[in-house]
């Protein structure tokens, strides 16, 4: 552990190392709470570089009795709060902050998520998952940014339903392969679209494609493309 600028009883300008040690924290103060301008329903937060943006001091307005979730748009820095956790889920476009209840007229409990896995200073979270083989093959998104899925081996005629956990701008990526009878067929769940409609898979035994598709929450659907036949 680094040990900063320590200070002893003839310490001459104290304020000199002190806010040395500040400026090499700064970074750590960005988003964090504004103690002398938080009160009652406004939380206030400190600014600072963000990525190539210059974020500055700035509030939001918290709802009362009830749990506010505050977040930044990681693309611009922008801060905005919601009762709502569509935002705060959705960790592949936006960083957690804070989680804040509140009282009819203040702050009553706060958590500080900007460390935690989805916080501000983390990439947008990423997966690895395994498929089940089966008549209906279901895929839990996990509210993540990207899924990568092992190879799934089709051994039948099956359906890829709508994944869960969707956030918007997710990508997903499922190596398939034919089972060694081949000839499988593989229909799709609504949310699926491709340019032309559903391509055919790889008849082969054996045979391995690639489905490939992001997720736009606008349309609701997954717009994908399937590359076929990898020697």
């Amino acid at each position: 552990m680094p040990v900063m600028q320590q200070l002893s009883s003839a310490q001459v300008s104290p304020e000199v190392p002190v806010n040395e040690n500040f400026e090499t924290l700064e970074w750590a103060a960005l988003f964090g709470k504004k103690q002398p301008s938080t009160s009652g329903l406004t939380w206030a937060y400190y600014g600072g570089r963000w990525g190539g943006s210059s974020i500055a001091d700035g509030t939001v307005t918290l709802t009362a009795s009830t749990t506010n979730y505050v977040v930044v748009l990681r693309s611009s820095g922008v801060v905005s709060t919601s009762t709502a956790t569509t935002n705060w889920n959705n960790t592949a476009l936006y960083g957690r902050l804070y989680k804040l209840t509140t009282s009819l007229t203040a702050v009553t409990a706060a958590e500080d998520h900007r460390a935690g896995p989805y916080g501000v200073w983390s990439e947008p979270r990423k997966v690895f998952v395994t498929l089940v083989d089966g008549a209906t093959i279901n895929l839990d998104a996990l509210l993540a940014s990207d899924v990568k899925a092992a190879q799934l081996v089709l051994g039948g005629n099956r359906t890829l339903a709508n994944p869960t956990n969707l956030v918007d701008g997710a990508r997903l990526v499922i190596p398939l392969k034919q089972d060694a009878t081949g000839t499988r067929t593989l229909a799709y769940g609504s949310k699926w679209k491709f340019a032309g409609g559903a391509p055919a898979l790889s008849t082969a035994a054996n045979a391995q494609d690639l489905l490939t598709g992001t997720y736009d929450a606008g349309t609701d659907q997954i717009f994908a493309t399937l590359e076929k036949a990898f020697a």
